[in-house]
């Protein structure tokens, strides 16, 4: 009778052990889909990430380019101006001479 026990016994542990081994392969089944899913969120951030940087410097450069046409028209104008000063300073100074002989 005992060794009819032992076998009842041993098929149970059989039993709860193959439970236990399908169990264990469904967490790691799970913990895998969990891995991807992290690994494709982390791209995704990865990528978002590039995206907004080329858009930051995108805008950067319009930025740049911007206060460089604005720098270069100042010049311009601050170079306009600048001859138009010398030309007014040269007609007195001539028409002075003109007028005054000196």
């Amino acid at each position: 009778m005992a060794g009819v026990e032992d076998e009842g016994e041993v098929a149970e542990l059989r039993e709860a052990l193959r439970e236990q081994a399908v169990a264990v392969e469904e967490l790691r089944a799970e913990l895998e889909e969990e891995r991807q899913a992290a690994a494709a969120v982390g791209a995704d951030e990865a990528l978002a990430m590039i995206v907004r940087l080329q858009v930051e410097k995108a805008a950067e450069r319009t930025k740049a380019k911007q206060s460089r046409w604005v720098a270069e028209e100042r010049i311009q104008h601050d170079e306009d101006s600048l001859a138009l000063v010398k030309a007014t300073v040269f007609h007195g100074s001539t028409r002075r001479f003109f007028f005054f002989g000196r």
